[in-house]
């Protein structure tokens, strides 16, 4: 991680991307990233700004794959991507994607009155919890764009900031989920959402994400994203039904599960009178 000014990058050399959220870019910023493209490291260039600051990064190649209304002090935070090479900038499965997409948006089922299951427990994770974790993630996924395999770093990184929900049957975590918050922008991410396969069905991560966004609610934390794989109709729908509204798609956005692929943007406001 790197820090220009008031805004911070992200070296994402794993998923061969840079991540920078620049609320108060400047002509400065371009110059760094131009040093950073240079390096050859990276075939990927993501960009968080506001409108003030859009055309400074059109004009240099970036173009807009999503934004999140009102994520930043009341104004909307604009992604916008520059690709190094035409493999990244390329998404191999848009005709499917496009379809899960309308099928998701055309879903009108309520889940307000779901009800968990007495045979699953919810609870928050523990450090103690970091080897069972990882090995979930690691069945599941053959790649993810973080470590959450490795028990280490989910014992490094479990904290106040970025915390775990899981649920258990039988005393085995089967179905799990993180908010990691980024408290200089009041926001955060719902992330690193996985189920077994065996208890796929049991809509166990729509009971995981309502008691995520409980505590960040606790937390004074309003704003709330996703980014759910673009063919996965699972993810995606319980997106929906939890009343996050799609935001765009980024293109080959990191690895996970079968390699790079394609990632849908979904945000939801809400506040304490919810």
């Amino acid at each position: 991680m790197s820090l220009l000014g008031t805004n911070e990058f992200v070296m994402d050399d794993y998923n061969q991307r840079v991540v920078g959220y620049l609320m108060d870019a400047s002509p400065k910023d371009i110059i760094y990233i131009n040093e950073l493209e240079n390096t050859g490291k990276y075939s990927k260039i993501i960009i968080y700004t506001l409108k003030d600051y859009k055309q400074l990064f059109e004009d240099k190649g970036f173009f807009e794959e999503g934004n999140m209304n009102g994520f930043f002090r009341g104004e909307t935070v604009y992604i916008l991507s520059k690709f190094l090479d035409i493999p990244r900038a390329t998404s191999v499965n848009v005709s499917k994607e496009d379809e899960i997409i309308t099928i998701v948006e055309n879903d009108d089922r309520d889940i307000q009155n779901n009800v968990l299951s007495d045979s699953f427990i919810l609870g928050y994770a523990e450090s103690k919890d970091a080897e069972e974790l990882a090995a979930l993630y690691g069945k599941v996924f053959k790649y993810y764009p973080s470590q959450v395999d490795n028990p280490d770093y989910l014992e490094k990184n479990i904290g106040d900031n970025y915390f775990f929900v899981y649920i258990k049957k039988d005393n085995k975590i089967i179905s799990a989920a993180s908010a990691m918050i980024m408290p200089e922008f009041s926001w955060a991410e719902i992330t690193d959402c996985v189920t077994d396969p065996e208890f796929r069905g049991n809509q166990l991560l729509i009971h995981i994400i309502k008691e995520i966004e409980k505590k960040l609610l606790d937390k004074n934390i309003f704003s709330h994203f996703s980014i759910a794989r673009s063919e996965s109709v699972g993810m995606n729908m319980s997106l929906k039904r939890l009343g996050y509204e799609y935001q765009g798609r980024l293109i080959n956005n990191c690895k996970i599960y079968s390699g790079f692929e394609d990632m849908n943007l979904w945000t939801k406001q809400t506040d304490n009178s919810n």
